[in-house]
């Protein structure tokens, strides 16, 4: 499945590909729930299916703007594991890459779930979320991106060695 993307990080400009998601996740109902152990009873525990870890800048920096970013998506398909699970597994032991994110964005980060009956449609659910959203946390990337490495915090000046031009 080879789609045209964008080399830089970010949701991806392929509308055949908003569309193939959208046909396929039409029937799902997505429930959101606080990024917080205290929220596990409010997953699912019996069920498989697809999750979204998204988040909110942490304070609002622009009013105009509802700004909410898709931080990594998943699926769970293991009749030995549940969306619940997934969600106390990515608390517990976030990766390196989500930790960056879940100590800048935390409280405003939330876990998006859906169910799916269907486990046939389960791969290419997850699949296509990576490459509409191409999530910073995910290992897998979108076709023709490249990982944006980045520091969250108080920027700090570099040295590129290259002298300042006066403006």
């Amino acid at each position: 499945m080879s789609r045209p993307h964008s080399s830089a990080s970010g949701w991806s400009p392929d509308r055949k590909l908003w569309d193939e998601l959208g046909a396929l996740s039409k029937d799902l109902s997505w429930k959101k729930v606080e990024f917080d152990r205290n929220r596990s009873h409010l997953v699912s525990n019996n069920d498989r299916g697809v999750y979204l870890i998204c988040a909110s800048p942490p304070i609002e920096t622009i009013s105009v703007i509802n700004a909410y970013t898709i931080l990594y998506a998943g699926q769970v398909k293991s009749r030995n594991r549940s969306l619940r699970m997934r969600f106390l597994e990515h608390i517990r032991t976030p990766s390196p890459q989500l930790k960056l994110f879940l100590d800048c964005y935390y409280p405003t980060v939330h876990f998006w779930f859906a169910s799916v009956q269907d486990e046939s449609k389960i791969d290419d659910l997850e699949v296509l979320l990576v490459e509409a959203f191409n999530p910073p946390c995910n290992k897998i990337r979108a076709p023709g991106t490249q990982i944006l490495l980045a520091r969250l915090g108080t920027g700090r000046t570099i040295s590129t060695g290259r002298k300042r031009q006066p403006t």
